[in-house]
């Protein structure tokens, strides 16, 4: 008899610019994003990729508030968006509670405060794949696999893929990671 080994869950960090995308969509409308479909893989906690666990710090949660209210969102909402937000990691297969990540551990040599906690996060937080629509923010660290869309930053004990909603909406759909 065999046993069904079952798949890895994908540990993935959607950067704030995805969920923000996600709201202005919402807000305009729009439907089936690559954002949204990210957010509502990530709400499911799979994708054809197999189970998927949201990785995302306090400070990144707070700073999605921030940014909602100066995009003119009630605090309320914006407030309940976060926690939602926050819930959604806690949903997930390992149901995590958002990590605290700590700045200064020399772990990423990016110049921009808000881009090394998202990227100090993944790292910590050991996510496979960082979900962002500013790659460029990135580029320090990256080893460039397809140019402006696909990367990998490399650590002597994490690799992490970096890569742009529209790419990772196709991973998420099709059940492949590719680079073309």
């Amino acid at each position: 008899m065999s046993q069904r080994i079952p798949p890895p869950v994908w540990r993935v960090l959607l950067d704030l610019n995805v969920f923000v995308a996600y709201v202005l969509g919402l807000s305009k409308g729009r439907t089936d994003t690559a954002a949204q479909f990210l957010v509502q893989c990530v709400r499911d906690g799979s994708c054809a990729l197999g189970p998927l666990q949201l990785v995302v710090s306090w400070g990144m949660l707070n700073r999605l508030e921030v940014v909602l209210m100066r995009l003119g969102y009630d605090p309320v909402a914006s407030k309940g968006f976060a926690e939602a937000v926050a819930e959604l990691a806690r949903l997930g297969p390992f149901q995590e509670f958002p990590s605290v990540t700590l700045g200064g551990m020399g772990v990423v040599a990016l110049k921009d405060e808000e881009d090394a906690h998202v990227l100090g996060t993944a790292v910590a937080g050991r996510a496979r794949i960082l979900i962002t629509a500013n790659f460029k923010d990135f580029d320090a660290e990256l080893l460039r696999l397809v140019p402006g869309l696909v990367g990998e930053i490399k650590r002597p004990d994490h690799d992490l893929l970096v890569a742009h909603p529209k790419i990772a909406a196709r991973w998420f759909r099709e059940g492949n990671i590719d680079f073309r």
